[in-house]
């Protein structure tokens, strides 16, 4: 589900954001503002701690979990989808078999 963290759109699991919060009411949100990047779809590109500042641990490696899981999830479709399209070559596979044997 697609949130807001620091005027940032993010792709982040209801239990995520509801850790986010406990972090954000213990830290403040600005703990979170130029800690991370994301692309147009909301996936974490990189987590960057400012040079600047102290950042909590917490939050930094509450991102890197969030960036880590992000392209969990994503490589858990795609392997759906691959295992989908086996299961359709395997039926194609079936079909042209059992047409040879009729044929041939």
């Amino acid at each position: 589900m697609i949130k807001a963290i620091a005027n940032k759109r993010i792709d982040i699991s209801n239990e995520e954001f509801e850790y986010y919060k406990l972090l954000s009411n213990k830290y403040g949100s600005d703990v979170f503002r130029s800690l991370f990047e994301t692309d147009k779809n909301g996936i974490v590109i990189s987590v960057s701690p400012p040079l600047d500042g102290q950042t909590p641990m917490a939050a930094i490696f509450f991102m890197l979990n969030v960036m880590f899981t992000q392209r969990m999830r994503l490589l858990d479709a795609k392997i759906k989808k691959i295992e989908a399209l086996e299961e359709k070559v395997d039926k194609i596979a079936a079909v042209a078999t059992m047409m040879e044997k009729e044929g041939g």
